[in-house]
C-alpha cells in the first residue's frame, strides 16, 4: 500500500491533524539544520496530501500556517534584518509560493476528477450502447426469422389452402408488428438518451386514440384468444397531453397485457374521470387502468419494474419476445407529459398499471 493509498481511506480529521505534524516536524528539522540549509521545499509534502484529500481551503490554511512557522524560524535562528517588515514580506512571498502550489495542485485534481467522470460515463454510455445493440439484434432476430419462415412457406408449397394462406399471412402480420413495436421502442429510447424527445401538449379526445390501439392489438390477442374489454366514461374524453406519446403509452401496456397472459384470459382498458376529492391534484385527473389476468408481479419484480431494459421474473406466455424497454418508455413518456404512472399487482393474481393524465374541456 502506498502513500496515496493509505490516505485515500483515512478520515479529513486524520489528514489534518497528520499534516499539522508533518509540517511541525519540517519546521524542526529546518530549526536544527539552521538558515543556510532552508528545506522549505519539504513543506510541500504535506501539503500536497493535505490539499489532495482534504481539499483547497484546508489547503490555504495550512499554506499560511508554513508561512508563520517559517517566519517564527528566522526569528529565533536570530536572522538580522534591518527592517522588521521584511519578516512580513518574507512570509507574504512564502505564502504566495505555497498558496499558488496549493491552487495548481487543486486544479490539477479537479481535472482529474473531470477525466474520471467523464471516463465514467463513456464506460456506462459504451455499455448501454453495447446492451442495445445486443437487444436490437436479439429482440428483431426473431420476428424476422418468423417472418422469412412463413413467407417462405407461402412461395415455395404449391398445395397451400385459402385458409391456410389466410393463417400464414396473419402470423406474418403480427411478427411484422412485433419487430416493428421493438424498432420504435428502441429508437424512442435512443431519443431519450440524446435528450431529444420531443413534447407536444394538446387537448385531444383520448376514446378513438385508445380503440385504434384496441385494433392493432386484435390479431395478437385474438391468437392467445384474449378478450380485450373497454370501459369508457362516455362517447369522448379530452385530456391535454402529447397524442403520439400517449399512444405509444397505452400501446406498450396493453401489448404487454397480452403478451403475459395466457390463453383464454381477458384484458381490460378502462378510462376513468376523477373527481375532485380522488385527483393528485387540480389538473391530474384522467385515470387510465390497464390490467389483465397474467401471473401478476413479485415484490422484487416491483424495485425494477420501470428500469431500462428491466428483466423480470414473469415471462411472456406465447413465445413472445420482451427487450425490457418498454415499461421504462412508458415511465419517461408519462412523466415527459407531467402525468403519473404507478402499477398494482400481487403474484399469480395479475397485475394492474395505472396512468393519470391532465384533463381537457370537452
Amino acid at each position: 500500500m502506498d502513500i496515496f493509498e493509505f490516505y485515500g481511506r483515512k478520515s479529513k480529521l486524520f489528514i489534518l491533524i497528520s499534516g499539522a505534524v508533518q509540517i511541525i516536524l519540517v519546521g524542526i528539522i529546518d530549526y536544527l539544520i539552521g538558515k543556510d540549509l532552508s528545506l522549505k521545499i519539504l513543506y510541500l509534502i504535506p501539503l500536497s496530501l493535505i490539499t489532495w484529500y482534504a481539499g483547497l481551503n484546508a489547503g490555504l490554511y495550512y499554506s499560511s500556517f508554513c508561512s508563520v512557522l517559517e517566519i517564527l524560524i528566522e526569528i529565533i535562528l536570530g536572522v538580522k534584518l534591518k527592517y522588521p517588515s521584511f519578516f512580513i514580506i518574507n512570509g507574504l512571498i512564502t505564502f504566495g509560493i505555497f498558496a499558488t502550489y496549493v491552487l495548481i495542485l487543486w486544479k490539477l485534481r479537479m481535472a482529474m476528477e473531470e477525466i474520471k467522470v467523464s471516463n465514467e460515463e463513456l464506460k456506462k454510455s459504451n455499455e448501454i450502447k453495447n446492451e442495445f445493440i445486443e437487444l436490437a439484434v436479439h429482440d428483431l432476430k426473431n420476428p424476422l426469422s418468423n417472418i422469412i419462415g412463413l413467407a417462405g412457406i407461402i412461395t415455395e408449397e404449391d398445395n397451400l389452402e385459402q385458409s391456410e394462406i389466410k393463417e400464414l399471412s396473419r402470423r406474418i402480420f403480427i411478427s411484422s408488428e412485433r419487430m416493428i413495436k421493438v424498432v420504435n421502442n428502441l429508437l424512442m429510447n435512443r431519443e431519450i438518451e440524446l435528450d431529444k424527445l420531443r413534447v407536444n401538449l394538446e387537448q385531444f379526445d383520448l376514446v378513438p386514440i385508445i380503440e385504434d390501439i384496441i385494433d392493432q392489438n386484435k390479431i395478437a390477442a385474438e391468437a392467445k384468444d384474449i378478450n380485450i374489454n373497454s370501459n369508457y366514461p362516455g362517447k369522448s374524453l379530452f385530456i391535454y397531453a402529447d397524442i403520439n406519446l400517449t399512444a405509444q403509452v397505452i400501446d406498450n401496456l396493453l401489448s404487454n397485457a397480452i403478451k403475459f397472459s395466457p390463453n383464454n384470459k381477458n384484458v381490460w382498458i378502462d378510462v376513468l374521470k376523477l373527481k375532485p376529492g380522488e385527483t393528485i391534484d387540480d389538473e391530474l385527473n384522467v385515470k387510465i387502468e390497464i390490467r389483465d389476468e397474467g401471473p401478476g408481479i413479485s415484490e422484487e419484480d416491483k424495485k425494477k419494474l420501470f428500469g431500462r431494459f428491466a428483466k423480470l421474473s414473469a415471462k411472456p406466455t406465447g413465445n413472445e419476445h420482451s427487450t425490457g424497454i418498454g415499461l421504462y418508455l412508458v415511465k419517461k413518456f408519462v412523466e415527459a407529459m407531467n402525468g403519473k404512472v404507478m402499477c398494482e399487482s400481487v403474484k399469480e393474481k395479475g397485475a394492474k398499471f395505472i396512468v393519470i393524465l391532465c384533463g381537457g374541456k370537452s
